[in-house]
């Protein structure tokens, strides 16, 4: 390969994330690289690892448990694995989701979460509060439609559900159709 030293001096001098790459395609007009491109990256492979764990045992305990001693010192994404131990629905499942919106105010997923968890309590004073921030981004478009549609309000039900269908909700669709049922 042509001007190999000095691409072993740049390998050797450059991290990748300095700019290793640009350089070395910088020499020789290029040379050096395209050889590297069409002879050497092929033979390089990379390895994609997908890993999943599982635990045999595990059960309700074990999960409140893992929200230890200390919730307010996990992440948002500890607590909603934490949250897929129960079933949806269920009392602990809803406590954790709720939570989530408390421990990170300014989170837009946890706090469309906890509305919905919320509206599915009949709590609208809640949703409405964990809403508020989101009402104009499209993640929160359907809960807003069935928050208004619980407080009667056909009209904004509507307009929300169909917002939420066009941003690609299939819980929208099924809303809409239930909505013309009732007009």
């Amino acid at each position: 390969m042509n001007l190999r030293e000095a691409v072993v001096d740049i390998i050797k001098s450059i991290d990748v994330v300095n700019g290793r790459e640009r350089e070395i395609q910088n020499i020789g007009h290029g040379m050096p690289y395209e050889y590297m491109n069409r002879f050497i990256f092929p033979k390089v492979y990379r390895i994609k690892y997908t890993l999943t764990f599982r635990h045999d045992g595990f059960d309700s305990n074990s999960a409140m448990q893992h929200l230890g001693s200390n919730p307010a010192t996990m992440t948002l994404g500890e607590l909603y694995a934490t949250a897929g131990f129960y079933k949806k629905g269920s009392r602990e499942y809803n406590d954790i989701v709720d939570l989530t919106a408390r421990l990170f105010p300014d989170n837009p997923e946890a706090n469309i979460n906890a509305a919905g968890v919320a509206l599915t309590r009949n709590d609208v004073t809640l949703a409405h509060k964990y809403l508020k921030r989101w009402e104009t981004d499209p993640r929160a478009y359907c809960n807003m439609g069935l928050l208004y549609l619980s407080e009667g309000n056909r009209d904004k039900a509507e307009v929300y559900l169909k917002m939420a269908k066009a941003a690609g909700v299939m819980q929208a669709d099924k809303a809409l159709v239930e909505l013309m049922k009732m007009k």
